[in-house]
């Protein structure tokens, strides 16, 4: 007798384990285990399509924070000039310009930092030579001292690191250790008392 199979369920076995291939274990080929986990991963499916979008804006905002700096204008700044320029651009795009297009992106920046500062006339432009002094006076370099590279500045700022915390260390240590000094009082334990010495006269021998 043929045995005739029923086709809906046999199609929704298959749609499971086609969406559990790739899975560890038994998990690939086991039904009754494939469906759970494929329940469980469509849950984090779902949760991962939502958190995604904030994870890149994220990563969006982070680039463009990053490239405007180099220019010296900050991320705020940079987005209210744009907004005064009335640019349509998202984010999305401006990270793409700031890695494929420096120069297009450079332009912008450009244009917003002049519309911000015209907006708030408090409001400076800190360019990369502001920021390398602050690094030289940080460091006790003079501006006759010549960084010819970044390698070299990351040379100075370690050792300046080192020489700080072990400055800090030793003030700690010299602290700890008057404050032991003043809360121990200097008593010296009882010495045992000495017993007297019998001192033992050897008799003369007979002459």
């Amino acid at each position: 007798m043929v045995r005739i199979t029923s086709y809906g369920r046999s199609a929704r076995r298959r749609t499971i384990l086609n969406l559990a291939r790739g899975f560890y274990g038994r998990a690939k080929n086991c039904y009754s285990i494939a469906i759970q986990r494929v329940h469980k991963g469509l849950q984090h499916a779902y949760k991962g399509r939502k958190l995604k979008k904030r994870t890149m804006r994220q990563n969006w905002v982070a680039r463009i924070g990053a490239a405007v700096r180099e220019y010296g204008l900050s991320y705020s700044r940079f987005m209210h000039g744009l907004v005064l320029m009335n640019c349509q651009i998202d984010r999305k795009v401006l990270s793409q310009l700031a890695i494929y297009e420096p120069m297009s992106f450079r332009s912008l920046v450009d244009m917003a930092a002049q519309l911000s500062v015209q907006s708030h006339p408090s409001v400076h432009r800190t360019t990369n030579l502001h920021q390398l002094g602050n690094v030289r006076n940080l460091l006790g370099l003079d501006n006759s001292t010549a960084i010819v590279s970044p390698a070299r500045l990351m040379r100075k700022s370690s050792s300046f690191l080192h020489a700080a915390t072990a400055e800090f260390v030793k003030q700690e240590a010299g602290a700890s250790a008057a404050t032991a000094t003043v809360s121990k009082p200097s008593t010296s334990p009882a010495s045992p008392r000495s017993k007297p010495t019998s001192s033992k006269t050897s008799a003369a021998p007979p002459s």
